[in-house]
């Protein structure tokens, strides 16, 4: 059993040397190179987000948008990112707790408040910027940020319910791998 375990770890070593042009990257390597780039995109949405408000101070806001795009853009990577992990996350707070992953409504009561707090930051924050760039605060402008809010608040609360479901079923998956080991 011994020789075809060498046999077969010669095998796989001699493809990865093949197909890296020689090279055998090990996890230490590849977990510099992941840091380095989430570093980089770290700052480049640092960059995004002090020229949107920069452009948004002298009132250009037309020169804000393809940041804005670009800020999006990297967001929605991230997301899909994640989204394609094994490992399952809990969404957090703004304090960095994770939030409760429970079944009862209290906890999904919780959730919710939590995904509306979110919502509510993010809808003040565009109306801030909307009001600064010269609309007056009228009742289209409410109108706006309550269906702004409400849009935000249920997208938010969809993908926090997707994110605990995901935790639920990881956790699971887990469980049975340690009941399967203890049998």
């Amino acid at each position: 059993m011994k020789t075809n375990q060498s046999k077969l770890e010669g095998y796989v070593l001699e493809q990865t040397k093949k197909k890296n042009g020689g090279k055998l990257y090990d996890e230490r390597e590849m977990q510099q190179t992941s840091g380095a780039l989430v570093t980089g995109a770290a700052i480049a949405m640092i960059f995004d987000c002090v020229m949107m408000a920069f452009h948004f101070i002298r009132h250009n806001t037309e020169k804000a948008y393809p940041y804005l795009a670009q800020l999006l853009v990297m967001c929605a990577g991230f997301a899909l990112a994640s989204l394609g992990q094994k490992q399952a996350n809990l969404p957090k707070t703004f304090y960095g707790k994770p939030i409760s992953p429970e079944k009862s409504g209290k906890a999904y009561a919780k959730r919710l408040v939590f995904c509306a707090l979110e919502s509510a930051v993010f809808t003040v924050v565009i109306t801030i910027f909307n009001i600064y760039d010269g609309s007056k605060l009228t009742g289209e402008l409410i109108a706006d940020s309550v269906i702004s809010f409400v849009i935000f608040t249920l997208l938010d609360t969809a993908f926090c319910e997707y994110r605990v479901h995901r935790w639920r079923k990881f956790q699971a998956e887990l469980d049975a791998e340690e009941d399967d080991l203890a049998d």
